[in-house]
């Protein structure tokens, strides 16, 4: 992730990051591994104080939703995150100095606070459900949906929406949405808003534009 493309964004401004293991291969081969990544990540978020709102950790990649306090501080906290996770990794499963842990640096991308921030959230939750893992997301041990995570991470109280009129569960069309935005590493919300992201000078081109 280089966080130079978004050194415009406001301090305040929620992010959903994503890492994969290399070759697509797991990084978590037992609890011990997981509940690790819980630690490493819950000391990392207390250190910068970064809410995050929520989070599930998957056999070959995981999920964050948090919020940057200031940009800077974000990119200390996800540089310690995964830099200590990536050694402790390699000490416990003694492949020290033997290839990559990660696929590469994480992605990430800017979230509106509005019905995109739930959408992102859903998603998250609902990962290990599309994956065969479970048939409830409460029922995964290793997200914040489960009972037991506010015992491993302190999680932030979500943002309070009227969504009475949305329907739980992950929308089709807004998975795609947040898979390309993702993938693009792309704000995701309203055109104004993803255009608020551009540089503060004369520019034609827009964020929908660029990412045709």
């Amino acid at each position: 992730m280089n966080w130079r493309k978004f050194r415009w964004v406001k301090d305040g401004t929620f992010f959903h990051i994503c890492n994969r293991g290399v070759l697509k291969k797991p990084i978590f081969l037992d609890d011990f591994d997981y509940g690790i990544c819980e630690e490493i990540l819950s000391e990392s978020l207390e250190k910068y104080q970064i809410p995050i709102y929520a989070y599930c950790l998957m056999p070959n990649h995981w999920h964050l939703l948090v919020r940057a306090v200031t940009i800077g501080d974000l990119s200390r906290m996800m540089h310690r995150f995964s830099s200590v996770h990536a050694k402790t990794l390699r000490r416990k499963q003694q492949n020290e100095g033997i290839g990559a842990v990660y696929q590469g640096r994480y992605r990430a991308h800017p979230v509106q606070e509005n019905e995109a921030l739930f959408r992102v959230k859903t998603y998250i939750e609902d990962n290990p459900c599309k994956a065969g893992l479970c048939s409830k997301p409460e029922e995964w041990r290793w997200t914040h949906a489960h009972p037991e995570s506010q015992h491993h991470i302190r999680l932030t109280q979500f943002p309070s929406f009227r969504l009475s009129h949305l329907t739980t569960g992950t929308n089709p069309s807004w998975q795609a949405k947040i898979e390309s935005a993702l993938f693009a590493q792309r704000p995701l919300g309203d055109v104004d808003w993803k255009n608020s992201f551009l540089p503060p000078f004369p520019q034609t081109e827009t964020l929908d534009k660029l990412a045709a």
